[in-house]
């Protein structure tokens, strides 16, 4: 039998392998549950995560350390490179790191001095427009849950918006009469606000007033009792199944919320919008990430080809054109 919180984590004390204890475990708990509250990840990333930072505070308390502002540049750095597993040290310990200093438990945002590493981040998956509106085409929308999905599925193909936003999102965040919509974004906990397009306010309207009911004020919710918020995996399984249901061809593609929210920033920078405005659409913090999603536009990549020098000798010309130098 598990041994849950009432938050719905897994307790320090339960059948599964446990974690490294020390005397900052209430500490790594805290950070457990505030996991499980503002975060979309599944259970598993989550238990994975607190391994590292439960084995990482452990090394701390070795070191005769009691408090966490006793921690130390240095001392974050010689354990970064004693770690086996250096890609898992940087996602989770930078993150505990961040969270510490975000909720005043040290002076300083001491996540900076993990050192930063570069990975190959792999093309997003996206679709064509075309392959957009078939999906939408294909949702029932004479079934509950289909007026509700196909309002889901709008927002996400039209404001990019992440599974955990839309799980997030408030009957009150919505605002018919000045025609927009309101929220603050889960990952980077900014606010944002969108004009309320006629397709988006024609499919919330139906889902509210026609679908919708219970006395939560979450905005979307399980059609089926016992009525209650739907949960991110729950947006993930949604956009999976209208995708893998609408007839487009999904051999080697992903098709989740990712996807859909790549191909709308993919369609915003081949309209010609900036990365910064970009970034600010889809919530990133820096324009950077917006970069990204240049991989996929041809069209923008021409835009950014350099012309070819010219070959400054004749013996140069002569070795590409197959002859001897």
């Amino acid at each position: 039998m598990k041994n849950n919180t009432d938050d719905g984590r897994r307790s320090f004390n339960n059948h599964q392998k446990p974690y490294v204890r020390s005397l900052f475990s209430p500490i790594a708990s805290e950070y457990e549950s505030y996991l499980y509250r503002r975060s979309d990840k599944k259970d598993k990333e989550i238990r994975t995560r607190l391994h590292n930072v439960c084995r990482f505070l452990k090394e701390v308390e070795k070191r005769g350390i009691t408090d966490l502002n006793g921690i130390t540049s240095a001392l974050i750095l010689k354990l970064y490179e004693e770690d086996g597993y250096r890609d898992w040290f940087t996602i989770s310990i930078r993150a505990f790191l961040k969270y510490a200093f975000f909720n005043s438990l040290i002076d300083k945002d001491l996540s900076e001095a993990i050192p930063k590493t570069k990975h190959y981040e792999p093309a997003p998956v996206i679709y064509e427009p075309e392959e957009i509106e078939m999906m939408a085409s294909s949702i029932n929308r004479h079934s509950e849950s289909g007026i509700r999905d196909y309002a889901i599925f709008t927002l996400i193909r039209t404001y990019a918006l992440r599974a955990s936003d839309i799980v997030n999102l408030r009957v009150s965040d919505i605002d018919f009469k000045r025609k927009r919509i309101s929220l603050i974004q889960d990952k980077t906990n900014e606010f944002v606000q969108f004009k309320l397009t006629d397709d988006v306010s024609q499919a919330l309207d139906d889902y509210i007033h026609n679908v919708r009911y219970g006395s939560d004020d979450h905005l979307f919710l399980s059609v089926y009792k016992p009525i209650k918020p739907l949960l991110a995996d729950s947006v993930n399984s949604i956009i999976s199944d209208i995708i893998t249901a609408s007839g487009v061809d999904i051999k080697g593609r992903k098709h989740g919320p990712h996807s859909i929210r790549a191909s709308r920033a993919t369609e915003l920078l081949e309209l010609g919008a900036s990365f910064p405005e970009i970034s600010a659409y889809l919530g990133h913090r820096s324009s950077v990430s917006a970069v990204h999603y240049l991989k996929m536009s041809p069209d923008i990549l021409r835009k950014c080809a350099l012309p070819v020098p010219e070959i400054a000798t004749a013996s140069m010309k002569s070795f590409l054109n197959g002859g001897a130098v």
